[in-house]
């Protein structure tokens, strides 16, 4: 017997499986914007108001020219008269000294000495700054017997203080041609005339005579307009073109001469402020334009020193047929009642226009524009008139 003995050994293996799940987490952030829309609604109420306003008239008759001895403006030499005869409607003679009494103190005010502190002082002339041209070109040095002056011959509107001390309300624009038509002239040619200049752009009396006071750096002079003394007509004088130089500036010391932009026009227009007597025209007026006080009046003459045909043109006119003033032509679409312009019948002052004599006055309807609104009405017809603009 064999005894078998089986021994059976078992072998245990162990395999240990690490297994590492990784979590991801995904945080999503939705964000709500929310619109408001705001509408406001603005309602705008336009009120037209139609206000009268009463300006205060510059009838001042205690306004005067004072003549000076020895070419003095001040006065410091004494006068040529005990009391001047020109009153500030007279046009003063040319190349004569004095002053323009504004005040009627009869003393010249620099403002600084006087109770009433204007900003200018009053308005005085040496003989040479009275001159009868304008100066252009050469250095403006000029004293009683020495000195280097050129003139444009281009002659300058004589000294009316009526207008120098803002002393009127009625403006008369008198014109060479019919309908208010201006004539430019030609500054190439001397004219040796009356001759009225306009900065470039400026179409009425108003702006012509705003000009803004300045002063000559290179001189030390303050220009209040373009008839002073040291206004260059080369320097402002001529035709203008955008970007074009046709004027020319002299150095006053170095006489050195610079090409310049124009800011002025030449015309034969003739400006009268207020009271105003010229008792020589040297040029022929077909037509005036009244600047809008319904109660300006001027006399007219075919002659120098108010000769002639005369003819009383006053600023109300219908604008009919009237045989007792043949002075008045006729109407055109360009000058009559409708508006602020008139002709002169020119077959009535034989073509020649010799004196004037102009009024002033203190009736204050400034807006008129209309030769045919009458004294009574004339407010609701400048009412209507806004309506229908």
């Amino acid at each position: 017997t064999t005894t078998s003995t089986s021994t059976t050994t078992t072998t245990t293996t162990t395999i240990t499986t690490t297994t590492t799940i990784t979590s991801t987490t995904t945080t999503t952030t939705i964000t709500t914007t929310t619109t408001s829309t705001t509408i406001t609604t603005t309602t705008t109420v336009t009120t037209t108001t139609v206000t009268t306003t009463t300006t205060t008239p510059h009838c001042h008759s205690n306004c005067s020219w004072k003549s000076t001895a020895n070419c003095d403006p001040d006065g410091h030499s004494g006068f040529t008269t005990k009391r001047s005869p020109h009153n500030c409607g007279e046009t003063t003679c040319f190349f004569r000294s004095g002053f323009c009494d504004c005040n009627g103190d009869e003393v010249w005010n620099n403002h600084s000495n006087h109770r009433k502190k204007y900003s200018e002082p009053e308005p005085k002339f040496s003989c040479a700054t009275n001159n009868k041209y304008y100066l252009g070109g050469q250095p403006k040095i000029w004293k009683a017997d020495q000195g280097t002056v050129m003139t444009k011959n281009f002659k300058k509107p004589p000294v009316l203080c009526n207008n120098l001390c803002a002393n009127y309300n009625c403006t008369y624009t008198f014109y060479e041609k019919a309908d208010c038509a201006e004539t430019v002239l030609d500054t190439d040619k001397p004219d040796f005339r009356t001759t009225t200049l306009y900065p470039h752009g400026c179409e009425d009396a108003e702006c012509q005579r705003d000009v803004q006071a300045t002063m000559d750096p290179e001189t030390g002079e303050t220009l209040r307009n373009v008839e002073d003394f040291g206004f260059d007509f080369d320097e402002y004088v001529g035709k203008a073109e955008e970007g074009k130089q046709f004027c020319t500036k002299t150095d006053q010391k170095t006489g050195a001469k610079t090409p310049v932009e124009c800011k002025y026009r030449a015309t034969s227009n003739l400006i009268v402020r207020g009271w105003g007597t010229f008792f020589e025209l040297d040029r022929t007026y077909k037509s005036v334009k009244f600047n809008g006080h319904g109660n300006c009046a001027f006399f007219l003459y075919e002659k120098p020193w108010f000769q002639g045909e005369k003819g009383h043109f006053r600023g109300y006119w219908n604008g009919k047929p009237n045989d007792e003033r043949l002075w008045n032509d006729k109407a055109t679409d360009k000058a009559g009642a409708h508006n602020l312009c008139r002709n002169f019948n020119m077959t009535y002052f034989h073509q020649k226009t010799g004196s004037l004599e102009t009024n002033d006055t203190c009736w204050t309807s400034a807006e008129r524009t209309r030769q045919d609104q009458k004294l009574v009405g004339w407010k609701e017809a400048l009412v209507e008139g806004k309506k229908k603009q």
